[in-house]
């Protein structure tokens, strides 16, 4: 079989998987809009609390015209090899089989944790790039369909390859990509790196950290859903607290794309009732942004004649830290907030 002929029917094959997960998915919505529809006045509140769970199962649906599948892994099980698809919601057929399973899964996590050098039970890994429903090109990142692993190869879709000559990652793409002024989520392109911080174990303070555009935000917000899709979190335990409003809007984008619209989010100067201070002036600025002040700050913080609770007491005026979130009373101790930024101290200390 020539190079072409097998790219024609591996494209062929990809693009009737990837119709029918959209067809399941068109299913699935169906189904959730006419129970979303029913009368909520028919049976008291068990039937509004009902409506609202299936509105809320409609939006989770909502991709908001984004591909729906971006990933196939072929896996050994114990009953042989299994195909899956990964995409950014989980999608079943009408026997509750899965036909797309959450990039967020701990499964799906795990193979892409793999590679050529390392890859478990993994026997082909595929990025499939769509143009929402349309296969336009694959890359097998390890292993192949039969046989032993194979190098890496891309291919492009018969119909783009005279205007694609080459192939161009889409990572690259996705940073050449017209900035339209929103975050986007970068389940497509996420790196191995990025993952391993998504996907990490709670275990007390998680601290991400990079220069300016390195995905720090991003990878916080997935983690976010990664948090919630794996019950770690419930959506009312998880603030998101942003320097100003717009900074929240441009995050919520990513979080609606996630399916994560129950999250809280706050502005940073929301959290205590003191108004905004005024601008500095130039003097008291240009002092305030020497880097001696780094020093300066450093001797402070580690002055042992007072404790981290002690100062931060000081600063919030008592030994509780108050604020209000989704019109309730929330009270934190002082002690417990020296504790957690102690930890992030001696995390960014060791890293």
């Amino acid at each position: 079989m020539s190079k072409r002929t097998r790219r024609a029917v591996v494209l062929a094959a990809e693009q009737r998987a990837v119709d029918h997960a959209y067809f399941c998915l068109e299913r699935a919505r169906q189904e959730a809009s006419e129970l979303s529809g029913l009368d909520a006045a028919a049976n008291g509140k068990d039937s509004i609390d009902a409506r609202r769970t299936w509105e809320r199962e409609l939006a989770s649906l909502d991709i908001g015209g984004k591909s729906l599948v971006f990933m196939r892994a072929d896996v050994d099980e114990d009953e042989g090899r299994e195909t899956f698809y990964v995409g950014r919601r989980v999608v079943r057929d009408e026997q509750l089989n899965p036909v797309v399973v959450s990039w967020s899964s701990q499964a799906a996590v795990n193979w892409r944790l793999t590679s050529e050098q390392d890859p478990e039970q993994v026997l082909l890994l595929r990025q499939i790039i769509c143009d929402q429903q349309v296969v336009k090109r694959y890359l097998d990142l390890h292993g192949s369909e039969a046989g032993p692993p194979v190098v890496p190869v891309a291919i492009a879709a018969p119909d783009t390859a005279a205007e694609e000559p080459a192939w161009r990652d889409p990572l690259i793409e996705e940073m050449d990509r017209a900035r339209d002024g929103s975050m986007h989520d970068i389940v497509e392109t996420i790196q191995r790196e990025q993952l391993r911080l998504v996907a990490e174990e709670p275990a007390g303070v998680l601290v991400i950290q990079g220069g300016p555009g390195t995905g720090k935000t991003a990878v916080g917000l997935h983690r976010v859903t990664w948090l919630l899709d794996n019950k770690h979190r419930a959506a009312k335990e998880i603030l998101v607290i942003g320097p100003n409003r717009g900074f929240l809007d441009y995050v919520g984008v990513t979080l609606s794309e996630l399916g994560s619209d129950d999250v809280s989010m706050l502005e940073l100067p929301a959290l205590w009732s003191a108004a905004a201070s005024p601008r500095d002036p130039r003097q008291v600025a240009a002092l305030k942004a020497d880097p001696r002040m780094a020093e300066v700050l450093r001797k402070a913080i580690d002055c042992e004649t007072t404790s981290s609770a002690e100062r931060l007491a000081a600063l919030v005026g008592g030994p509780v830290f108050t604020f209000e979130l989704n019109r309730r009373e929330v009270v934190v101790p002082v002690e417990e907030i020296a504790e957690i930024a102690g930890a992030a101290l001696v995390s960014c200390a060791s890293s």
